[in-house]
């Protein structure tokens, strides 16, 4: 709870609001992270409304407490306050949630430079 009352503090302080109808994603990232910048691009095709915030030790020990573990890898992402995981649990959720999606439409995703 204190997590998610956290992420609220820094909707606010950021001006950002993440929705999906009541959904809120926020994909936290690295600099030189392919996946990050995957699954950032994947979110604006999409047409999805996302924040991006660094991922910083603060955020890892928060993860660990929460979820019992400490993530080696980025994007870590969360969907409210659920843990989601990284790029490709974006896509598996995503077509949970949008039965048109096609695999074949991530071809038409533009590369990443």
């Amino acid at each position: 709870m204190q997590f998610n009352q956290e992420l609220n503090a820094l909707e606010k302080r950021d001006g950002h609001l993440t929705q999906l109808g009541d959904k809120m994603i926020t994909i936290y990232t690295s600099n030189d992270c392919v996946f990050c910048k995957k699954a950032v691009q994947f979110c604006k095709e999409e047409s999805y409304v996302y924040r991006e915030l660094p991922i910083d030790n603060n955020v890892l020990i928060r993860i660990e407490y929460l979820m019992g573990f400490k993530p080696r890898t980025v994007p870590q992402i969360f969907i409210n306050d659920q843990y989601l995981g990284g790029y490709t649990q974006l896509k598996d959720w995503h077509r949970k949630c949008d039965p048109t999606y096609s695999e074949s439409m991530q071809d038409d995703l533009e590369p990443i430079s």
